[in-house]
């Protein structure tokens, strides 16, 4: 698929910005804080909805406006779609396909397919377990709309379920309810855990020769679900479903007392592992970087491959996160093979790319221009 055209209105720092996109790479050049970023997160927004900050859309609106609203044409394999997304200080957000009203976001996900890899991407290896989750979820979801279904459906009972919990103390009738949260719980939480362990051993097979190319080869990642229901790997899924209900049944009590609920796939985590080191613990920093931007051009081409349509690949300053020799490693992987958006301070990091399939943009104050 392919961004044509991107259309920003009182978005961050840019006023009225409109960029025709061509199908290579495109990067964007300019000093820190002029607006680089902006347009990234301007993408991201109308392929998801919100922020990849996880800015609130309020903070989103330039300052003396009262809204902003992103345009994109978009280009598909067999169609071309316009996509719309505003929101106003009101607190209204309206988001629209072909001028259609799209009133969920299980709408949006799985149309607009794209993957970014920013400062903020090193969560994967360095962050939380909820960080890890956050990036398993979305890059999941993306491809596979059931999945973003069950995770919708299994926090909405969680919430419940955690509710319940809280007033259990006060009032212990309540326990009746508790068992039929519990079976939802299990019905929802199964299914979704099922889908994580697929996607992560797809995920790793496509990984691995990617992580080898970009570490010449020194290093072998894997990737390791951790469950908190216990080892969930390969089983069918009556299996998964007894575990969870034996460790609902095994922390009932303990939860009752924290008042939440302390199993499930709200707290299950990733381990990336290279050379048989745990990356998050043990892992360099140049290492993290590499494992990070690896697990991201896998997800490239894990889309590909379920979708048949290139993803879009956005790019936020990482030439200055890599050395030279995993500079030229990514630019070879990408070179007229996906459209790709990059920010950058200078123009030095590219001049291995084909001019043919390169395009080049200054940022200045929010004002966007052709080189």
């Amino acid at each position: 698929m392919l961004l044509k055209k991107l259309s920003v209105r009182n978005f961050r720092n840019h006023p009225e910005t409109d960029i025709h996109l061509d199908s290579g790479t495109t990067v964007l050049i300019g000093n820190n804080g002029e607006g680089k970023t902006n347009i990234l997160e301007a993408i991201y927004y109308l392929a998801t909805g919100r922020s990849h900050l996880g800015s609130r859309d309020s903070e989103l609106i330039q300052w003396g406006a009262s809204s902003f609203s992103i345009r994109g044409e978009v280009e598909k394999r067999n169609s071309r779609s316009l996509y719309d997304v505003s929101f106003s200080d009101s607190g209204k957000k309206k988001i629209r396909i072909n001028k259609k009203d799209i009133h969920k976001l299980s709408e949006l996900i799985g149309q607009f397919f794209l993957v970014m890899f920013s400062p903020e991407t090193l969560k994967i290896v360095q962050g939380s377990p909820q960080d890890r989750r956050k990036y398993l979820d979305f890059s999941a979801s993306q491809s596979n709309s059931q999945y973003f279904f069950y995770l919708q459906q299994y926090h909405k009972i969680l919430m419940q379920r955690n509710q319940l919990l809280k007033n259990h103390s006060r009032n212990p009738d309540l326990e009746e309810s508790l068992l039929v949260w519990d079976e939802q719980l299990i019905e929802y939480g199964s299914e979704l855990i099922k889908r994580r362990d697929a996607f992560i051993r797809q995920l790793e097979k496509v990984v691995i020769p990617v992580h080898q190319k970009m570490t010449g080869k020194q290093e072998n990642i894997r990737i390791d679900y951790q469950s908190s229901i216990g080892e969930v790997a390969l089983q069918p899924i009556s299996n998964i479903k007894g575990l969870f209900e034996t460790q609902l049944k095994r922390t009932r009590k303990i939860e009752k007392i924290r008042g939440h609920t302390l199993v499930g796939p709200h707290r299950d985590d990733i381990k990336i592992i290279s050379n048989d080191n745990d990356l998050h613990r043990f892992g360099s920093q140049g290492q993290q970087r590499t494992a990070a931007l690896s697990l991201k051009l896998a997800e490239v081409e894990m889309l590909f491959q379920e979708t048949n349509e290139k993803p879009i690949l956005l790019l936020d300053d990482v030439m200055s996160e890599l050395d030279d020799d995993r500079r030229m490693l990514l630019l070879e992987l990408i070179n007229g093979s996906y459209q790709t958006i990059i920010t950058s301070t200078n123009l030095n990091p590219f001049k291995e790319l084909d001019p043919a399939h390169m395009s080049v943009f200054n940022v200045r104050s929010g004002t966007v221009v052709r080189c």
